[in-house]
């Protein structure tokens, strides 16, 4: 009986995390539907954006999200979509 229990609570914490994922997808779909300029990346969301600029399309994607003392720390891998390549560029990120 031990082993169904165990397999029920993993269930239903993977259910949570993927609850959690979607809304957090929702909130960022929503947030880049109105954005003019830049993209929003929503770290819960475990999703690339694809954003256009004057380069061509760049996909983004937040990666390795890691609580710090001071915050939080996490990468930020910019790729081209299709054969481009990224050439030397310049971002803020807020």
């Amino acid at each position: 009986m031990k082993q169904p229990h165990q397999e029920v609570s993993q269930l239903n914490q993977d259910m949570r995390h993927l609850t959690s994922q979607a809304g957090a997808i929702e909130i960022q779909d929503q947030l880049n539907s109105h954005s003019t300029q830049g993209a929003w990346l929503v770290p819960q969301a475990n999703t690339p954006v694809e954003l256009q600029t004057q380069l061509g399309t760049l996909r983004l994607l937040l990666t390795r999200l890691a609580a710090e003392a001071s915050g939080a720390r996490a990468n930020l891998t910019l790729s081209a979509t299709g054969d481009g390549t990224v050439p030397t560029l310049r971002a803020r990120v807020v």
